[in-house]
């Protein structure tokens, strides 16, 4: 995929990791159909996907290096970004699971029933959108709510 021409260039924003503050990078973005072959002796045909190669323009200390494959068609430029800004949004996704998984101890219903766990469920997933979206709220604002001392 390293091969094949810049399709187009976009910003991605990368939340706080740990250590590491949130950015924008920077990323140029190639695209290509591309078939995966099965192993030998096996009654599997060859597939056909779709292959989004990112990298950063400026490369930090972490640089964005990756290697998207999707069976969701990669026609154009347009398909091309929005395949990567759906790959960018899962640090949400896996935080939000995170937060329902050990924040509302889901795991650890024992309901007897699938429309008790169900509705439990469907609780649960609005309590951790909160937590999840106070939560964002919190490290976007962190510094515009300073404490001044005045004395």
């Amino acid at each position: 995929m390293s091969g094949q021409k810049i399709g187009g260039t976009l910003k991605v924003r990368l939340p706080r990791r740990e250590e590491k503050k949130a950015r924008e990078a920077i990323v140029d973005f190639r695209f290509a159909e591309v078939e995966l072959t099965p192993p030998k002796d096996t009654k599997y045909q060859p597939l056909k996907i779709w292959a989004v190669y990112v990298t950063e323009r400026e490369p930090a200390e972490s640089p964005v290096d990756w290697m998207l494959l999707t069976t969701a068609e990669v026609k154009d430029i347009d398909d091309a970004k929005q395949r990567v800004e759906w790959y960018a949004g899962r640090w949400g996704i896996e935080v939000y699971h995170r937060t329902l998984k050990t924040g509302c101890r889901i795991k650890d219903r024992q309901l007897g029933t699938a429309d008790r766990l169900e509705t439990c469920l469907g609780i649960d997933m609005v309590v951790a959108w909160r937590i999840y979206h106070l939560t964002m709220l919190g490290r976007e604002v962190r510094n515009f709510w300073k404490v001044e001392h005045h004395g």
